[in-house]
């Protein structure tokens, strides 16, 4: 038997930290993890972007694509760092710092960590905008106001956001703005949001028009030939009651086809008209009627009247009048006259007399007399008689008496030469004549 080359029985005992192989000479370093021995038989760190759990190796393990490591000696997989949500990195494994990761753009978003392509960061859907980098939830998108929209994806400002134009309206986030309804309207034309930002912004056809359109600015209104019913928010003619009226003259088609009388006071004198026309004032018409009629001397009448109503005593018109005009003073009238008649003389009224009254004893009064006049005892006027258009005048021998409104003749031992009220005594005459001759 042939004996071996070394001696198996001389044992070496190795420093802390070695190791000698059985049967080997030498003693070998034992390197820590997540460090390895170099030639030079010392331990050296794993380099940035590595890490190792094992003792005694000699290569490392990458930190995966998506991650990154500054350090050096890293021991754990759990010391490679992930790059965060709404960030990504194109830099392969073994990546040694935080620079490799790269923001999502603006009007983007990820919540994606680890992530290695830049496709992983998603748009911003249309109708919302992102002005910031980075973004890790599709919240940090934020919604277009109500009564504006955009139709650009991964918008980055709210400046895409544009108001809705005319016949359209929006809620929040919208990527297109609504069409107003049929039966709908809206004028404005992108002029404020607040216009145009829920569905009441959008106005009802009023009656007489209609509108079988979305979206529309306007509505159609009914021919003018055509009468109208009283529905709003109408669709079609049918709807709004837009119908051709063949209704004779007399008669009108105020909400549909169906036609209707003209009432007291109202007229028409066409085929196919939607309204009656009123009397003018002084005029008048019974139901039904083509024309009106003038009210007749002594008559009167407002606008819209079926009948004509008489004057009263005190006044009177002409035909075609629309009021009745008062009598002056000093005449008067009876009901339905055409004219005053002048007061008598002996007699007076008042203005809107209806007739005229008598002049009292001791008054007299001419024709057309407003107040009857007192006779002048004085001067030697009397009149003991109503109805008097002049005085009685007391000649000579007589004097007026105011008592009895007469003429009563002087007592002996007076005398009067007319036109007074008192006789005058002869012995004062003869006194005077004697003065006189002296």
């Amino acid at each position: 038997m042939t004996s071996p080359a070394y001696s198996y029985t001389c044992l070496k005992e190795c420093p802390a930290g070695e190791f000698a192989f059985y049967g080997k000479p030498s003693c070998i370093v034992i390197c820590p993890v997540g460090s390895y021995i170099s030639g030079d038989q010392t331990c050296t760190n794993c380099q940035q972007g590595k890490w190792s759990g094992s003792v005694g190796v000699t290569t490392f393990i990458d930190c995966a694509a998506g991650q990154f490591n500054t350090n050096t000696g890293s021991t754990a997989i759990s010391d490679c760092m992930d790059c965060a949500a709404g960030r990504y990195s194109t830099s392969g494994a073994a990546a040694t710092s935080a620079s490799i990761c790269l923001s999502c753009g603006q009007g983007k978003w990820s919540d994606t960590v680890t992530a290695t392509a830049e496709s992983t960061c998603t748009d911003c859907a249309a109708g919302t905008y992102n002005e910031n980098t980075a973004s890790t939830a599709i919240s940090d998108c934020v919604d277009c106001a109500a009564g504006r929209y955009s139709n650009t994806v991964a918008a980055t400002s709210s400046s895409v956001c544009a108001i809705c134009g005319a016949g359209t309206y929006s809620g929040a986030s919208p990527s297109t703005c609504t069409n107003c309804p049929v039966g709908h309207y809206l004028t404005d034309d992108a002029s404020a949001e607040s216009l145009h930002n829920e569905e009441s912004d959008c106005l009802l056809c009023n009656s007489g028009s209609y509108q079988p359109a979305a979206g529309s600015v306007s509505c159609i209104n009914c021919p003018a030939e055509t009468p109208f019913g009283l529905a709003i928010g109408a669709t079609t003619q049918e709807q709004a009651g837009c119908v051709v009226c063949l209704c004779g003259v007399g008669s009108h088609c105020p909400i549909t086809a169906e036609c209707v009388e003209c009432g007291g006071g109202k007229y028409s004198t066409q085929i196919g008209l939607t309204a009656c026309a009123s009397c003018e004032a002084g005029s008048y018409s019974s139901s039904g009627s083509a024309s009106c009629t003038s009210c007749g001397a002594g008559r009167s009448s407002s606008e819209s009247a079926a009948t004509c109503g008489q004057c009263e005593g005190g006044k009177f018109s002409g035909a075609g009048a629309g009021v009745c005009s008062t009598c002056d003073a000093g005449r008067y009238s009876g009901a339905e006259e055409s004219a005053c008649t002048l007061c008598s003389a002996g007699t007076y009224s008042e203005a809107m007399a209806s007739s005229c009254t008598d002049c009292g004893v001791g008054t007299y009064s001419a024709m057309a007399a407003s107040v009857c006049v007192d006779c002048d005892h004085n001067l030697g006027f009397v009149n003991g008689a109503e109805a008097q258009s002049v005085c009685e005048y007391c000649g000579a021998g007589k004097r007026a008496d105011g008592a009895s409104n007469s003429c009563e003749d002087c007592v002996a031992g007076k005398f009067s030469l007319g036109g007074s009220g008192e006789c005058t005594s002869c012995t004062q005459v003869s006194e005077v004549s004697e003065r006189g001759e002296r």
